[in-house]
């Protein structure tokens, strides 16, 4: 899933907070994320992952907090697609079309 970037700094900005507290509110994007049993994750425009769930951490070995912050690509994409992701990722920057929005993608591991 993709956020743009106001949208991203709104986010990122309400989980700075204490997130221990019971009355902090969960984003819809956690609500779903770690809800369903599929991997979820979520990266800003920039390709920077910012929401990792646990079937992502088992699917892809890497744990949230190692995967939180890190660039997609580097991270999960094999290297004979990354360069496709990036050519896809400066698109959407360009003209802020996101043919992957709200979509599931399979992807090889």
């Amino acid at each position: 899933m993709f956020m743009n970037n106001s949208e991203t700094e709104t986010w990122r900005l309400h989980r700075s907070n204490d997130v221990s507290s019971a009355s902090d509110p969960i984003s819809p994007f956690e609500k779903i994320g770690f809800a369903i049993s599929d991997a979820f994750v979520m990266m800003d425009s920039t390709g920077v992952i910012v929401l990792w769930n646990d079937t992502a951490e088992a699917i892809f070995g890497f744990t949230r907090a190692e995967a939180l912050g890190r660039k997609l690509h580097e991270l999960v994409i094999p290297e004979r697609y990354q360069q496709k992701h990036l050519v896809w990722l400066r698109a959407l920057g360009q003209t802020g079309q996101n043919s992957l929005a709200c979509k599931a993608v399979e992807a090889e591991v």
